[in-house]
């Protein structure tokens, strides 16, 4: 499989300094889109820049129902400078990254940091098949949570793993374990 010009333009722009907002939001969903084309089982992209001040999730695409489990990842690191800018897609298909990740790998360089492959089989936090805006809602919701477990003595660290306990038992997201935690206080 060939990399896409427009995943490695997508990957380029992302890594670009002034990028937010509606900006970022654009360009999430155009890779999302791009990215599903070579990788049909991929449903949701997440991205940790510091400007942002923690990780968004968005639905790679409407037409991507999410899985019950994450069975593959891939993770690119978007710049050897600043190590907290990631972005990781997630699929509900074994193995679904490793081509892609070969591409890539050859595309970026030796220079560029090593990219992940099935390091986060885990639900991201918060994932919105509606925008940007309603994951930094969802985003939202899960700090709330955390804050609540943190008010009951549990470390901030620990909180997020009991949440994500709690969506995983649950076999859904860290968004909708953090609204039913709130729900019950």
């Amino acid at each position: 499989m060939q990399v896409t010009a427009a995943v490695a333009e997508h990957l380029r722009l992302l890594q670009g300094e002034d990028l937010s907002g509606d900006g970022l939001a654009a360009e999430l969903s155009a890779l999302g889109r791009d990215v599903v084309l070579a990788v049909p089982s991929c449903f949701v992209v997440t991205i940790t820049l510091a400007s942002l001040g923690g990780a968004i999730d968005v639905r790679a695409a409407d037409s991507v129902a999410a899985p019950v489990a994450v069975l593959a990842s891939l993770a690119v690191p978007l710049s050897a400078v600043v190590p907290a800018a990631v972005l990781v897609l997630r699929a509900g298909k074994p193995g679904a990254f490793v081509r892609l990740a070969e591409d890539l790998g050859t595309l970026l360089g030796p220079n560029h940091p090593p990219l992940a492959v099935d390091q986060h089989l885990i639900w991201p936090a918060a994932v919105s098949g509606e925008s940007f805006w309603t994951s930094l809602a969802e985003q939202r919701v899960v700090d709330q949570a955390v804050g609540a477990l943190v008010d009951r003595g549990l470390l901030p660290e620990a909180a997020r793993d009991e949440l994500q306990r709690r969506a995983s038992d649950a076999h859904t997201d860290v968004a909708t374990a953090s609204r039913r935690l709130l729900a019950s206080l």
